[in-house]
């Protein structure tokens, strides 16, 4: 590469910044530390009370709306699943299969749809959430809903073997995939042994073998009361929302939290991968690992990020506007509790592929040479700044930032807002600089079949 290895000197702030973040991490730990009973305000509207057998409730009022969004979070996630890749998410779908006075996930459906509601699950690298908005007048009806599967599911092995048969086939469609492929091949390259580089899926091989005993451990371990938030935000006034939530979440069993030990990835040497996928576009990656969501790092690579992605940023007007090389063009900043990845993507057709893959290259090398212009940062931090805020507006959108910002730790929207206005020119060159070292980078490249 044209950029030369860095110097002792500059490995010192990687070496810095690694012990910064075992110790922002046990910081972090020690902030959702609940206290032993009563209840505590914190943001402004924004109370919370752990029940007597460890859920923690966090509350928040707002009168002027007319639902009731709740968000029930469990600690953990696809990074959770040891030895078995695809577990967790294989415990979240059979508990969402049917209850004792519900037994199937349409009678489930059914019961939130006959009042305009909704109910849904997900599954993610770091957390499982099961979700339920309902009219206000309505509101019980969600707390029955989400305790119920939680407390009563019937995981029954027909159930099972139909879930097992359907994440074998999403794995089959991932591999068909020309976009997934490419980011299963990116996050396992580059992550390497870190708990996330697998899917949240599994593999074909882990999903045959998960049976019965392995989803009811899986559910015993992460969906216990010591291990779950439970955010209610709308139309409901706290009082009201934590005597529902003891009446319904009550009896589930207090179980412990799920304590993770720090997984430091270390930085890959520059590799380059290659596949076949698709039927007429090339694709590509150029990622770097970069700090997550607890280092204080994260705030200017988000910048850097607005800087480089998007139609206004400078991959979209250098492989696009200015060559005509690609049909798209831009970045991406994924992050976890204790790591991430940075990368810019493109897809052009394979005669442009070598050129526009050199026109990226230049691009992130002239990010770390070159000082941004102070008038660009602040027109990216304003538009970070106010999505942000906007992202909070519906119910539904601030119970899963409240479930979320207690279970990884993370900062209140405020308070991301106020280090995002604090970001300098001078910190997106020096985290471009620290980070996007063309010696550390990884390559992927899909190609058409």
């Amino acid at each position: 590469m044209n950029e030369p290895m860095q110097s002792p000197e500059s490995l010192a702030p990687r070496l810095t910044r690694r012990r910064l973040l075992t110790l922002s991490l046990t910081a972090a730990a020690a902030s959702m530390i609940r206290p032993l009973n009563g209840q505590a305000a914190t943001q402004a509207g924004t109370v919370e009370r752990v029940l007597p057998n460890g859920l923690l409730v966090v509350a928040e009022e707002r009168p002027t709306t007319g639902s009731v969004a709740l968000q029930l979070m469990a600690g953990g996630g696809s990074r959770d699943d040891g030895d078995l890749p695809g577990v967790t998410l294989l415990a979240s779908r059979m508990m969402y299969q049917g209850t004792s006075r519900r037994p199937s996930e349409t009678d489930l459906q059914r019961v939130a749809a006959a009042v305009g509601g909704s109910l849904s699950r997900g599954t993610s690298t770091e957390w499982s959430n099961y979700s339920s908005v309902m009219p206000a007048r309505e509101a019980e009806l969600a707390f029955d809903l989400v305790s119920d599967i939680l407390l009563d599911p019937l995981l029954d092995p027909d159930a099972l073997n139909r879930q097992r048969q359907i994440a074998l086939q999403e794995l089959n469609q991932r591999r068909a995939n020309p976009d997934i492929l490419m980011d299963d091949l990116f996050l396992a390259t580059l992550l390497g042994s870190h708990p996330a580089s697998v899917p949240v899926t599994g593999t074909p091989g882990s999903v045959r073998l998960i049976g019965m005993d392995a989803i009811v451990a899986q559910r015993q371990r992460l969906f216990r009361a010591s291990n779950l938030v439970l955010a209610v935000v709308g139309r409901i006034h706290s009082d009201a929302a934590f005597e529902l939530a003891e009446r319904y979440f009550g009896a589930v069993p207090a179980g412990a939290r799920n304590e993770r030990e720090v997984a430091l990835a270390e930085p890959p040497e520059e590799t380059t991968v290659s596949a076949t996928g698709g039927e007429q576009q090339a694709q590509f990656r150029i990622g770097f690992l970069v700090p997550g969501l607890l280092d204080a790092d994260r705030y200017p690579l988000v910048v850097l990020n607005a800087l480089m992605n998007g139609s206004s940023g400078r991959l979209f007007r250098s492989l696009r506007s200015s060559r005509g090389l690609a049909y798209f063009a831009g970045s991406a900043y994924t992050t976890y509790t204790d790591g991430g990845a940075w990368y810019a993507t493109a897809e052009v057709d394979p005669s442009n592929l070598d050129r526009a893959i050199q026109v990226t290259r230049d691009e992130i090398s002239l990010t770390r040479e070159t000082l941004p212009e102070a008038t660009v940062v602040a027109e990216r931090i304003s538009q970070i700044a106010g999505r942000q805020i906007l992202a909070d507006e519906t119910n539904s959108a601030r119970a899963t930032r409240l479930a979320t910002q207690r279970t990884l730790g993370t900062e209140s929207t405020d308070e991301y807002v106020r280090r995002i206005r604090q970001v300098t020119p001078a910190d997106v060159l020096r985290v471009a600089q620290t980070y996007l070292d063309p010696d550390r980078s990884v390559l992927v490249v899909v190609t058409p079949g």
